[in-house]
């Protein structure tokens, strides 16, 4: 009877051991599963998964889930694009009336031609940026006039912003400047302009009928594509390949070289870090001075 007694108390205490045991091991992995913390700073939240592996963090505006990863892929490729001389504005069909996509050096003008030595000038803009509205740098065109000093805005579109009554009563006139622009979207220009005039001439005499913006004559179907010139800004998908991928396991290239883009992004904080605190040096320097 004495050892039966024993015999039950001790598999009563080694149930409730076993219980105690299976309640620690479901708290351990509650507490490993729920190791993330949810904070809410003016509607964004943030979720933070401790992990050393791989980074689990992310970030959610409303529904929208970011996570780090993506945030710096696409922080690289947008550094990479403006590095290559991407502009996101320059992304558009570009308007033949209005500045092109691919604008950058210009001359200052007035409503004359342009002269021997500007021509010089644009003739060398334009073989090192190209063409203002297609983009063209007319490499295999040896006997020049490959490009035009182009008047941005056009001397018909300025006349008749110069007309409008704000401009005639503050006496605010529109300032040319000359971009470099092929000889075949000169041509091209100068005829949507005449046959926008021509209609602009005839519309005028009609009671009641809106005057037509010859700023806008160029764009919408009558604008130029350019989604087929290749620029050095489209690599920066490349850019974003090559980083995944070069030197790398197969591993990490699965699971998208997580450590690579971490490590950019650590080095880029601290240059910017470091600009920011010499930047901040110099401005008490001179201010104490």
């Amino acid at each position: 009877l004495q050892r039966r007694r024993t015999s039950q108390n001790w598999n009563h205490n080694n149930y409730h051991q076993q219980q105690y045991s299976r309640r620690d091991l479901s708290d351990e992995r509650h507490e490993i599963t729920s190791a993330s913390t949810r904070t809410t700073t003016a509607g964004v939240v943030t979720n933070t998964s401790h992990s050393n592996n791989l980074d689990m963090a992310s970030v959610s505006i409303g529904e929208v889930s970011i996570m780090p990863h993506t945030l710096r892929i696409c922080a690289v490729g947008l550094l990479a694009f403006k590095l290559l001389g991407g502009r996101f504005w320059a992304i558009s069909p570009s308007s033949y009336t209005s500045l092109g996509s691919f604008a950058r050096y210009s001359l200052p003008a007035t409503e004359n031609y342009a002269t021997t030595v500007q021509r010089a000038k644009i003739e060398r803009f334009g073989r090192l940026v190209g063409c203002h509205t297609c983009g063209t740098r007319k490499l295999f065109q040896t006997k020049p006039p490959r490009f035009v000093g182009d008047h941005m805005p056009p001397k018909a579109v300025a006349r008749q912003m110069n007309d409008r009554w704000f401009r005639k009563w503050f006496g605010i006139q529109v300032k040319y400047r000359f971009y470099p622009q092929c000889t075949s979207c000169s041509k091209t220009q100068g005829s949507i302009l005449s046959s926008a005039s021509h209609k602009l001439r005839q519309q005028s005499s009609l009671p009641g009928f809106l005057t037509q913006n010859l700023a806008q004559s160029g764009g919408g179907k009558q604008a130029y594509f350019h989604g087929l010139r290749f620029r050095p800004a489209h690599l920066a998908g490349g850019i974003i390949g090559a980083i995944t991928v070069v030197n790398t396991s197969e591993r990490d290239i699965q699971r998208g070289n997580h450590e690579r883009f971490r490590t950019i992004n650590i080095y880029t904080e601290a240059f910017v870090i470091d600009l920011y605190n010499i930047g901040r040096s110099i401005f008490s320097f001179i201010r104490n001075k």
